[in-house]
């Protein structure tokens, strides 16, 4: 019984660890998709916005460039990052739809959530492991 225990719970962990890499594939595509031209874009302004959760206001910023002879302004889709006005930061956008765009910024979760799925499943694979060889030597002795 505590056999089959171990071996449910290694393997949920390693089923939940594979789930975590994929969700983190699947967001970071999502993000990324289509964005492939690299512009030098300017913090043009800060949008105002207020957390009914934690009732504060905070800022965020939006960013200014041009692209094929129009000018674009965007708003970032995280705080995390540059916020001066008036410093640059790289950009990649998507050329059919320039206010489709994403910063490396705002992949930090997607890059969290996959090497938190490595090391669960470098985890997993130990304890597979570690429940194949002690299954093993309760057979042989």
């Amino acid at each position: 019984m505590n056999i089959i225990v171990d071996l449910i719970m290694v393997l949920l962990f390693l089923f939940i660890s594979v789930g975590l890499f994929v969700v983190s594939c699947i967001v970071k595509h999502n993000i990324k998709k289509g964005c492939s031209v690299q512009i030098e874009a300017v913090i043009e302004d800060h949008s105002k916005h207020h957390s009914y959760r934690s009732n504060h206001g905070y800022h965020m910023s939006v960013f200014g460039f041009n692209y094929n002879g129009m000018h674009y302004s965007v708003s970032a889709k995280s705080r995390w990052g540059e916020s001066k006005i008036g410093s640059q930061q790289v950009i990649f956008i998507d050329p059919n739809n320039p206010q489709h765009y994403y910063r490396k910024e705002d992949l930090l979760i997607p890059r969290i959530l996959f090497w938190v799925s490595i090391g669960m499943t470098c985890i997993s694979m130990i304890n597979v492991l570690r429940f194949i060889i002690g299954t093993l030597l309760s057979f042989l002795g």
